[in-house]
């Protein structure tokens, strides 16, 4: 493929990316009309989760911690700062990101032996309680990858890959980003390397597929840029 067909292609998936700007110009609900390709939320496609995210509803943080203390403390700690890179940090996260995966959890729309059964547990309000806690937590940086390998994972985060036609993630995963599927996506600033490596390669391999269009960007990328940019992104903050 030319130079000039592959920088044609990235920037096409640039504009994907950015889309739902101008679909809000033109009063369309972000999402309507990206089909269910583009991956799917709680309920379905993009669609759906936009329809999710604006039927939000915030949840109570103080009663939220009792739900943190008495059902998550053992694995995401109190605070959501867990100590094993096999429980993911909550601190800090999105409160209706947090919901959309307790939902997606509790109906099991995403798979897992351990938090299916737990998330089953709890009630609507329960949930979007424990999310509203978590979300007004600091997160401390895992800063738990390879030193050496910051360089490059900083470039495939910042500048992304236009051999791969794989835009940069700064366009979904900062704490304020562009207008579009950045709003669903969820914050990974000092998340364990080890849990996003794990989280990259499921969505690669396909048995994390219900996340928007992260199986598409995932599956263009190599294991060397996996565990560069898990390292990189481990000691943001």
């Amino acid at each position: 493929m030319s130079f000039l067909m592959r920088r044609a292609t990235y920037l096409l998936t640039c504009v994907l990316l950015l889309g739902a700007t101008s679909a809000n110009a033109q009063g369309m609900r972000p999402g309507q009309g990206m089909g269910r390709g583009m991956g799917q939320g709680a309920g379905g496609g993009q669609g759906a989760a936009w329809a999710n995210l604006s039927a939000f509803v915030p949840g109570d943080a103080k009663l939220g911690k009792a739900v943190a203390e008495q059902t998550c403390a053992a694995c995401h700690g109190v605070d959501g700062n867990s100590i094993a890179a096999v429980f993911p940090k909550l601190a800090g996260q999105k409160e209706s990101y947090l919901v959309r995966q307790l939902t997606n959890f509790s109906t099991n729309a995403r798979q897992n032996d351990l938090m299916n059964p737990i998330a089953h547990q709890l009630d609507p309000d329960s949930l979007r309680n424990v999310a509203a806690w978590y979300a007004t937590q600091t997160i401390k940086p895992a800063n738990d990858g390879d030193s050496k390998l910051i360089a490059a994972g900083r470039r495939v985060f910042e500048a992304g890959d236009i051999s791969q036609h794989n835009p940069p993630c700064t366009h979904c995963h900062l704490a304020n980003p562009p207008p579009g599927p950045g709003a669903l996506a969820p914050l990974l600033a000092g998340q364990f390397s080890g849990y996003l490596q794990a989280q990259l390669l499921q969505l690669r391999s396909g048995q994390r597929s219900h996340a928007l269009m992260m199986p598409m960007m995932a599956a263009r990328l190599s294991d060397a840029q996996i565990e560069a940019v898990a390292a990189y992104i481990s000691q943001l903050h």
